[in-house]
């Protein structure tokens, strides 16, 4: 007998797909969900335990077959959600993933662009940030990078948050944050300028 499956708020991107489409493809994958009878939060984990083993060269011993099954049904939804939203589409317009994420922090995830541009802004214009704007830097970076794909996108994302981390480290090296303050904001204007022709 399989146990009831919680409700988990989830999140799919896929460029160029519509609100309607998105939500097909969410509920496509809680189906699989449900189906395997996999709670969401262990599919995510497995997926994040399962990538560590594969890096470690598949010598560990620290990942289960439960594990290795929740993995694959986090593939597979994905698959899913992917396949649901995309239907009718192009086959040369379909992206290669849904990018499924669990919200576990819905008014950062959920941001519409406008919001993402202003709210990194005030984290970039700000001397002190908070655990909470650490965390949210390359949220809101790939909210801004909007319908590019996740290719074109990451060479204008991957310098936020290298930037991000060169302030948050300053203090722990005892180097001045000014400068990478500095840079950090004129890397989140040109990520916005670059977003701006290209979206």
């Amino acid at each position: 007998m399989r146990h009831e499956i919680p409700f988990v708020p989830i999140k799919i991107s896929i460029p160029r797909a519509t609100a309607a489409e998105l939500q097909r493809g969410i509920s496509a994958a809680m189906r699989v969900f449900k189906d395997a009878g996999v709670d969401p939060h262990m599919a995510a984990d497995g997926r994040i335990r399962r990538e560590a083993w594969d890096t470690g060269g598949l010598n560990s011993t620290d990942i289960t077959d439960e594990q290795l099954s929740a993995a694959t049904a986090w593939e597979n939804a994905d698959l899913a959600a992917l396949e649901a939203a995309c239907a009718g589409w192009d086959a040369d317009c379909k992206p290669q993933t849904a990018n499924l994420e669990i919200l576990h922090d819905p008014e950062a995830q959920l941001a519409d662009r406008p919001t993402a541009i202003q709210r990194l802004r005030k984290i970039a214009g700000s001397k002190k940030w908070t655990k909470k704007d650490e965390d949210r830097i390359a949220t809101y970076a790939w909210i801004i990078a909007g319908d590019l794909e996740g290719l074109t996108a990451r060479p204008l994302v991957d310098p936020i948050t290298i930037g991000a981390n060169r302030v948050e480290m300053a203090p722990y090296k005892g180097e001045d944050a000014t400068a990478f303050l500095q840079t950090f904001s004129a890397t989140v204007e040109a990520l916005i300028e670059a977003t701006e022709l290209r979206t």
